[in-house]
């Protein structure tokens, strides 16, 4: 903030350089990199950059009208009660992607089933779509059982 005037800068700044600067580090060392981003590193540079240097990828896509489109047409087998899972590819400024979709049905009492809260992941990973999923979503467990330890021994203070 300066003055009056506010400077907003996406999260994705900066984050290709970040990414090629670790990339090269765990590389020197033997080290496979493996990449997972919530919708921040949804960005067909850093995609790109990953497939071509081998480094496997989760990336949380961000839900444009275009993925919904192709969800629709879809497929779908269930995962937990409620929500459903498949998968399509996706062309990112030509580049193919794999995109991992979820549904959740909406809660209603009309007699037809009716889904809400579509999410995406792009991948490159060749794990079934149920682990592309859970692989993705560990990092939230992780979060969360930090975030209880913060409260449990006031850590955030």
């Amino acid at each position: 903030m300066c003055g009056n005037n506010m400077f907003m800068v996406h999260a994705s700044v900066g984050l290709l350089d970040q990414i090629k600067y670790i990339h090269a580090k765990l590389s020197e060392n033997g080290i496979k990199m493996v990449y997972r981003s919530d919708s921040a590193g949804y960005d067909s540079d850093i995609i790109e950059y990953c497939s071509n240097n081998n480094i496997t990828y989760y990336i949380r896509a961000k839900e444009f009208n275009s993925l919904k489109k192709e969800a629709y047409e879809l497929e779908f087998k269930n995962l937990t009660e409620g929500k459903q899972i498949s998968e399509f590819v996706y062309f990112l400024k030509g580049l193919p992607i794999r995109m991992i979709t979820t549904r959740e049905k909406a809660e209603t009492d009309l007699p037809i089933e009716i889904y809400e809260s579509y999410r995406f992941i792009a991948t490159n990973s060749n794990k079934n779509i149920v682990n592309v999923y859970e692989t993705y979503n560990d990092r939230g467990v992780c979060e969360y059982n930090i975030k209880e330890l913060k409260q449990n021994f006031e850590l955030d203070r």
